[in-house]
C-alpha cells in the first residue's frame, strides 16, 4: 500500500507541476504542493467547500481561508451548497482532473482561492509528523539489527518474538521510506471552493451511494465513526489502490516474508505441536498470498470488492444487522463477481475480465479458493504472531545474557 500511494502521489505532483508550465513568473506556484502536499491528496485532505462565504446555512466553510486574507473574498454564489452533515472529498483523481481542466490554477490566478491552501506549511501543520521523530524511529531500528547480529555472532540464541520483529524491519522500512514524506495524524481537511460546473455535475448535497476506482468526488456523512466505519475505511483504501502489479508485488512480498520465517526452522519452541504449528504458518504465509493472486489474476475482481468495502463504510444500526448487512452484500458481490455483473446495471452480464470459455462453476471454485486462501493467510499471520509472544514462557538458555559491549553504547 505504501509504494501505490508514493505513486500515486507522485502522479499528482508532477501533474500540478506541469499544470504551471515552465514560465519563470509561474516558479512559486510550483514549488507550493511538494510531495508532502501530494500525499494530503492522496488521503483525501482537501474537500469541497461552497464558492460563497457569506456565513449561509449548510456552508462547508474554511477556517483556512478566513485567516489568508483576500483569497477567498471573491467568490461567486453560483455554487450548490452541502448540507451540514455531508462533506465531499476531492479524490487524488480529482484533483488531477482539478488540475487538467485549469480549474484550480484559474481560481488562484483570479483570486477566488487562496494559494496559502497548498503552502508546506499549511500542510505540515495538519500533521503531526516531524523528520527528527522519524530519524529516532531509524536509530532504534538500526540499534535493534546491530544487537541481533551481535548475538548471532556470539553464538547466543535469538528468541521467536526477537525473530519475528526482525523480520518486519525490511517491510516497515520499505514503507517508511516510501511514507516519508507523507503527513501523519491528518484530523481535519482543507476546503476547496468549487461550484458545480467544475465538479462536472457531482451532486454534494447527497451521499455517494458507489464508489469507483477513479470517482473524482467522494460525498458522506461526518458522522460515520463506528468502528465497522473505521475498518471498512481501512480496508476501503487499500483496495482502490490496488492494481494487478501491486497484487502481484503484494504475493512475492508474501512470500518473502513467508521464506524469512522459515529461517527459524529448527529454533528452540515450548513444543513440538507449536514448532509444527509455526512451520505449517510459515508455509501459508507465502502460499495462500500466491494462490489469491494466481485465482483472479486480470479478472477484473477489484472493483467488486472496492464496492463492498465503500458500501460497508455505510453500514449503520445494531451490531446484529450490520453483521446481516455485510454478509448480504458480501454474496452479493461474490455472485456479481462470479458473473461480472456491470456494476453500473445490475441486469447485465459483461464477463470482460474473465475468459470466454470459462463456465459459471470455474468462476465460482476461483473465487471460493480466493476466499479461503484470504481466511487461511490471515488465521497464518495470527498464529506467528501469538506464538512469538506466548513463546517467551519457555526461552532457550542463554535468552537472558547480553553482549558485553552492548552496555558500552548508549541507547534507548
Amino acid at each position: 500500500m505504501a509504494a501505490t500511494q508514493y505513486f500515486k502521489a507522485r502522479k499528482v505532483h508532477h501533474t500540478w507541476l506541469e499544470a504551471w508550465g515552465d514560465k519563470k513568473e509561474e516558479k512559486e506556484k510550483r514549488r507550493l504542493l511538494g510531495m508532502p502536499g501530494a500525499f494530503f491528496v492522496v488521503m483525501g485532505g482537501y474537500a469541497v467547500g461552497s464558492s460563497n462565504h457569506n456565513g449561509k446555512p449548510g456552508e462547508q466553510r474554511d477556517p483556512l481561508n478566513q485567516t489568508l486574507g483576500e483569497g477567498a473574498a471573491h467568490q461567486n454564489s453560483s455554487s450548490t451548497l452541502s448540507p451540514p452533515e455531508l462533506v465531499t472529498t476531492i479524490s487524488a483523481d480529482g484533483f488531477i482532473s482539478l488540475l487538467e481542466r485549469q480549474v484550480i490554477q484559474t481560481r488562484i490566478k483570479d483570486g477566488r482561492l487562496s494559494k496559502s491552501a497548498f503552502e508546506h506549511y499549511t500542510i505540515q501543520d495538519k500533521g503531526n509528523s516531524n523528520n527528527l521523530a522519524k530519524m529516532i524511529v531509524l536509530l532504534q531500528i538500526m540499534w535493534m539489527v546491530v544487537q541481533l547480529i551481535g548475538r548471532i555472532s556470539a553464538g547466543l540464541p535469538v528468541t521467536l518474538l526477537e525473530a519475528h520483529v526482525a523480520i518486519q524491519i525490511p517491510f516497515a522500512v520499505a514503507a517508511y521510506a516510501f511514507w516519508w514524506s507523507k503527513p501523519l495524524d491528518i484530523d481535519e481537511p482543507i476546503f476547496l471552493p468549487l461550484d458545480g460546473d467544475e465538479m462536472q455535475g457531482h451532486d454534494v448535497r447527497t451521499e455517494t451511494r458507489f464508489e469507483s476506482r477513479d470517482q473524482p468526488f467522494i460525498t458522506e456523512k461526518k458522522s460515520h465513526s463506528s468502528v465497522i466505519h473505521m475498518i471498512f475505511r481501512v480496508w476501503y483504501d487499500i483496495a482502490v489502490y490496488f492494481d494487478w502489479q501491486a497484487e502481484l508485488v503484494s504475493a512475492s512480498t508474501a512470500v518473502l516474508n513467508a521464506g524469512l520465517h522459515l529461517i527459524v526452522w529448527n529454533s528452540h519452541f515450548p513444543s513440538p505441536i507449536e514448532r509444527l504449528l509455526w512451520r505449517i504458518s510459515a508455509i501459508g504465509v507465502g502460499l495462500f498470498p500466491l494462490l489469491m493472486y494466481l485465482a483472479i489474476r486480470k479478472k477484473g475482481i477489484e472493483p467488486y470488492g472496492i464496492r463492498y468495502f465503500y458500501e460497508a463504510r455505510l453500514n449503520g444500526g445494531s451490531l446484529l444487522r450490520q453483521t446481516a448487512n455485510l454478509l448480504g452484500r458480501f454474496g452479493r458481490g461474490f455472485q456479481d463477481a462470479c458473473y461480472q455483473v456491470d456494476l453500473e446495471s445490475k441486469d447485465s452480464t459483461q464477463r470482460d475480465g474473465w475468459p470466454d470459455w470459462m463456465p459459471a462453476w470455474s468462476r465460482f471454485m476461483l473465487l471460493l479458493i480466493f476466499v479461503g486462501s484470504l481466511l487461511s493467510y490471515t488465521l497464518s499471520m495470527v498464529y506467528l504472531i501469538i506464538e512469538a509472544f506466548i513463546s517467551l514462557r519457555s526461552l532457550p538458555v542463554g535468552a537472558y545474557s547480553n553482549l558485553q559491549w552492548s552496555n558500552i553504547f548508549p541507547h534507548f
